[in-house]
């Protein structure tokens, strides 16, 4: 074979592994991460338990925009979350703020709110999946956590004990086998960052105070129509830094990423 050959074939291998191992990067940042819900032998992948190449969520959050990229749940309609505020808070949310869609992607599973638990409609339970498999899904949780094959519900939920709080902090088993909800912490973010607040006005109030935002970027935190949400400072997809942090935490990086102090 002659030596041209040779190389053409070494730069067409190297190619495809690299390929194969930027999928697997891609890949292992949500595998066996507190996001992947999917069960060791189940048929449900790893993704469809936010997203859906079919049959999408369309729906369309206060601030206008629509749940994305190709979301497979309902957005959370819940309009009574209490914002966080404060005096010196430059970017006042306001009373009776809705988090912003972002946001309220996130906050659909990590408020705990709307836990399918026999008086909500199922359709607004976070057990529903839009599409799986071309069809309609729903997680079984009415037989206990491991109900469904396909489901690693205790991702979330790991104990059956009566009344002992679970991993996400806000269910409990009441003994009857139905995981009630604490709305008044689900919904209660008085004690957590202020999100859906804008970052323009905050930095305009208080120059000197907040690292300037260069388009929809501070430093290498995007912002969402130029405010501060969920997704600023949390991937979903990576894991690299704990907690899905965008960014090291370390000698406080990610908070002096936007803050001058």
């Amino acid at each position: 074979m002659k030596v041209g050959a040779k190389k053409k074939i070494l730069i067409v291998g190297l190619m495809i592994l690299s390929m194969l191992a930027m999928a697997v990067v891609a890949q292992g940042g949500v595998l066996n991460s507190k996001h992947d819900l999917s069960k060791a032998g189940g048929t449900i992948g790893v993704c469809s338990f936010c997203h859906t190449p079919h049959q999408a969520s369309s729906v369309v959050g206060a601030d206008g925009v629509m749940v994305k990229p190709l979301w497979n749940r309902s957005l959370q309609s819940l309009n009574t979350y209490s914002m966080y505020d404060s005096p010196t808070l430059s970017a006042h949310p306001g009373a009776g703020t809705v988090p912003s869609t972002v946001s309220l992607m996130c906050l659909g599973c990590h408020d705990g709110i709307s836990s399918y638990a026999g008086s909500e409609s199922p359709a607004q339970s976070k057990h529903v999946l839009l599409n799986i498999g071309g069809s309609k899904f729903t997680m079984n949780i009415a037989g206990g956590y491991d109900a469904d094959s396909n489901v690693n519900c205790r991702g979330c939920h790991d104990s059956m004990a009566t009344n002992q709080n679970l991993k996400m902090g806000w269910w409990y088993n009441d003994g009857l086998g139905i995981y009630e909800k604490d709305t008044a912490s689900g919904i209660d973010l008085t004690d957590d960052h202020p999100i859906s607040v804008s970052y323009t006005a905050a930095a305009t109030a208080k120059a000197g105070q907040f690292v300037a935002a260069s388009g929809q970027l501070v430093g290498t935190l995007p912002l969402y129509n130029s405010k501060v949400e969920c997704a600023t400072c949390h991937d979903p997809h990576k894991t690299t830094n704990g907690y899905f942090l965008r960014t090291t935490n370390a000698g406080s990086a990610l908070c002096l990423t936007c803050h001058i102090k």
